[in-house]
């Protein structure tokens, strides 16, 4: 079954699709694959799973288990999520994930904000983790990883594209440079009340830590007779 409405701009396909004309709800099964502005490249949302409901005068629908939504080059993972089309946004439930590229994010929810038709804010609460990986010589598959974790993470977006995080309530960052980095090669954990990263062209260019601030570096060391031996500095 196929359904394309030009003016609610969707496109819908099922194996069983019922319509309850009263109510102006559509119940999809069968794997439904969903298609929110088909015909805007900009725009284009796509969403997949189990079943689906979708109801018009609310401008809502809700898409349940094995929920994957895709955005452009970013990919949301749940057991079930909720979207909304004005404005368009979509609340992500079940052991929710998102992934843009090498970064993730994982919580007890991920809410998912756009204006002007482009990806503008994510909010994640409860046993939020975001983790941040880039690569500092594309010849070589290394990374440099900062990970993030906190009871709440919001993260603005750029042209789509990551430009600061912050964590709260019980934030921990840890940053750990790829084996290719000439500058720091130790690990960095540092906490406090927040944390905020920001970012240049998708790469962390500096961390700002408020209230209760505490930082250790731990670095290997190889002394004069060749043991290796941890070096911390709180």
């Amino acid at each position: 079954v196929k359904i394309d409405d030009s003016k609610q701009k969707i496109r819908l396909w099922g194996d069983k699709v019922d319509y309850f004309r009263l109510s102006k709800q559509m119940e999809a099964t069968g794997h439904p694959h969903l298609v929110i502005n088909p015909e805007d490249d900009s725009a284009r949302m796509d969403i997949k799973c189990l079943k689906m409901q979708y109801f018009d005068q609310e401008n809502k629908g809700i898409a349940y288990d094995s929920v994957v939504i895709t955005r452009s080059d970013l990919v949301a993972r749940a057991g079930q999520a909720i979207f909304y089309r004005d404005p368009e946004s979509a609340v992500l439930y079940k052991n929710p994930s998102l992934t843009q590229g090498e970064n993730k994010l994982t919580g007890d929810t991920i809410s998912v904000f756009t204006k002007d038709k482009k990806i503008d804010r994510l909010l994640v609460r409860g046993d939020s983790k975001a983790v941040y990986k880039t690569q500092p010589d594309t010849l070589v598959e290394a990374y440099t990883t900062a990970e993030l974790t906190g009871k709440e993470l919001e993260a603005f977006f750029v042209n789509e594209k990551v430009d600061k995080v912050v964590t709260r309530k019980n934030a921990v960052s840890v940053y750990t440079p790829a084996i290719t980095d000439t500058i720091a090669t130790g690990t960095n954990t540092a906490s406090g009340d927040s944390i905020t990263l920001y970012f240049d062209k998708s790469a962390i260019k500096r961390v700002f830590i408020s209230g209760g601030a505490e930082g250790q570096y731990a670095e290997t060391k190889v002394d004069t007779l060749g043991k290796a031996h941890a070096d911390t500095t709180h």
